[in-house]
């Protein structure tokens, strides 16, 4: 499967598919103590998982990153302007550090989960009983539950990472 890997250098590319690039990704994998899977892992593949590791941020974030879009043409949600960080406007063509680290961490669960998709529901264990109807003669249980939720994994340090970049529930943002 052919793909075309560009990483974003926060002047908006049309093409863009990464947050990070591969030598980031090294430096901060190796940085945080390294990972087996990451380290064996051939370019192609680590670009792949960056791409993954990108759209899903892009996917998951949509709604809540904070400023908006330079351009209606980017390929992806960044760069953007009017972010202001703790009393700080950023440079409108700045890719966050935190934003790179995340695509980075991202990326590895992406490979050490065999290539599995960040977005594959879990199903919740079952709700409460709705109703149950037992009977004696012949023995009969019939128990019908309430609806089981499917619940998204929940990547906790990917969510910290990019929460200084998100106006999350209760969040006042001013400009």
């Amino acid at each position: 499967m052919a793909y075309s890997f560009v990483v974003e250098d926060g002047t908006g590319k049309t093409t863009s598919t990464s947050y990070s690039s591969v030598a980031d990704a090294d430096q901060y994998i190796d940085d945080i103590g390294g990972n087996s899977t990451w380290a064996s892992a051939s370019t192609s593949d680590k670009e792949l998982a960056l791409i993954q590791g990108s759209q899903y941020l892009d996917l998951k974030y949509t709604r809540n990153w904070l400023g908006a879009r330079v351009s209606g043409t980017q390929a992806l949600a960044w760069p953007r302007e009017s972010v202001n960080i703790d009393g700080h406007l950023r440079n409108s063509n700045e890719i966050p550090a935190n934003l790179k680290y995340a695509t980075s961490e991202l990326a590895v669960i992406w490979l050490v989960g065999s290539k599995a998709d960040l977005f594959v529901d879990e199903t919740a264990p079952a709700g409460p009983i709705k109703s149950e109807n037992v009977s004696i003669g012949s023995i009969s249980v019939n128990t019908t539950y309430a609806s089981a939720s499917s619940t998204q994994k929940v990547y906790t340090k990917v969510n910290a990472l990019v929460s200084t970049l998100t106006a999350g529930a209760g969040r006042i943002v001013r400009s």
